[in-house]
């Protein structure tokens, strides 16, 4: 754990919280509600979450909890060093199932996936997030998502 990383994570948080307060002022309950209240139950749920570490500080409101993220090695190293980055448009083309992002998932298998292999080594990240209000998709595949949960305001996409 980087000192550096938590107050940029803390920093993140109430930056977050901001928004959906502003934003809940405006636009009182909706679907992202339900969300937020599934993503919630889905943390608290997790079958590792009361054996290897405490959730009591989650924070539900901001969606928050812990999920995985498969990368390369080289990658890791950075992600640890730096925290994650986003590309500037056009210049990442991998991952864009549902548009620009930082893609993670509740399954370990599913991260497993996207994990480098190099000399027969995986390397996934637990880590914890804050999602915050979520675009719902259903869909398999859906590269505008990520558009349209900006243009109205939301702060990720759930698929």
């Amino acid at each position: 754990e980087s000192a550096h990383l938590w107050q940029q994570y803390s920093s993140f948080k109430a930056t977050l919280r901001s928004r959906l307060e502003k934003r809940a002022a405006y636009q009182g309950v909706g679907q992202e509600c339900a969300a937020r209240n599934m993503l919630a139950s889905l943390f608290r749920n997790m079958s590792f979450a009361g054996r290897v570490l405490s959730i009591d500080h989650f924070d539900d409101d901001l969606s928050e909890g812990m999920l995985w993220h498969g990368t390369s090695r080289e990658s890791a190293d950075c992600i640890a060093r730096e925290g994650f980055w986003i590309p500037p448009e056009g210049e990442a083309d991998n991952r864009k199932r549902y548009g620009r992002g930082i893609y993670f998932a509740e399954c370990l298998d599913k991260s497993l996936l996207y994990a480098d292999t190099k000399d027969k080594l995986s390397v996934v990240l637990l880590c914890r997030i804050a999602c915050g209000a979520c675009l719902c998709t259903g869909a398999e595949e859906d590269p505008s998502a990520h558009a349209r949960a900006m243009a109205a305001g939301l702060d990720s996409v759930l698929a």
